[in-house]
Order: structure tokens, then C-alpha cells, then sequence
């Protein structure tokens, strides 16, 4: 397996990979977060649109999709050349569906969420009450 320095090396082998910009790869990363939410809690938006605020939420996805890309550059370094379809594999690696069954957002995600979803809730029922 190949040495990384940065994880921007890194992402920059990942986008070489694909044939990717800059943008397509952050695009993708996003759109993946959000449907992960959503396969995550599909009948929670309200908590989604929380999650989806917090910086503390995109630190922890973006160390779990670092993670998957170093195994998908491992995969693709240990592969015959043309056996394996880059994007297919990355996509497969990233597929939202699969990651809200096999990883959880860990505490400190929900608690920051739910805290702020609380104060909004919070502060909402005073402005009516004001009102």
C-alpha cells in the first residue's frame, strides 16, 4: 500500500483515480452525508437538518470517508489493471444505504444536535408566547 503524507495527497489520488475535480469530490462527499442522514433516520428531518449544521457532524464524516478512501486506493493498488471500475468501487465504498447500516453517529454528534434543536424549539415557544 502506498505511504499518504496529508489527506490531501490523499484526496488528490482519490479525484486522479476517478477523473474528478475538486468540486465533484466535495459535491459527492456532501450528497453522501445527507443521504446518509436521511437512511439514517428517514423519518427524523427535522434531527437531519440539525445533524446537517454541525461542524462536529462533518469532522466525523469526513474522518470515516478518509478512511474508506484509503481502502479504496488500497483496493485499486492490489487490483489488475481493468478488472476493477474505479467509480463503481468508490461509489460502492460511499453508498450511503450500506454506511447508515454499518456506522452510527457517535454521541457528541447527537448531543450537539439535539442541544441546538432543543434551544431553536426553546426559543421558538418563547417568540409565541411573546407574540
Amino acid at each position: 500500500m502506498a505511504e499518504y503524507t496529508t489527506n490531501a495527497e490523499q484526496r488528490r489520488m482519490v479525484r486522479q483515480l476517478l477523473c474528478w475535480n475538486q468540486q465533484e469530490y466535495a459535491d459527492y462527499q456532501y450528497q453522501c452525508g445527507i443521504a446518509y442522514l436521511d437512511a439514517l433516520t428517514p423519518d427524523y428531518p427535522q434531527v437531519n437538518n440539525q445533524i446537517i449544521k454541525s461542524p462536529t457532524f462533518w469532522k466525523w464524516w469526513v474522518q470515516h470517508w478518509e478512511n474508506r478512501d484509503a481502502e479504496f486506493i488500497e483496493i485499486i493498488d492490489n487490483s489488475i489493471d481493468g478488472i476493477i471500475d474505479p467509480e463503481a468501487e468508490y461509489r460502492e465504498l460511499h453508498d450511503p444505504r450500506t454506511l447508515a447500516i454499518a456506522i452510527y453517529l457517535n454521541g457528541q454528534v447527537l448531543q450537539e444536535s439535539y442541544a441546538t434543536m432543543i434551544g431553536e424549539l426553546t426559543k421558538k415557544q418563547k417568540e409565541v408566547v411573546n407574540a
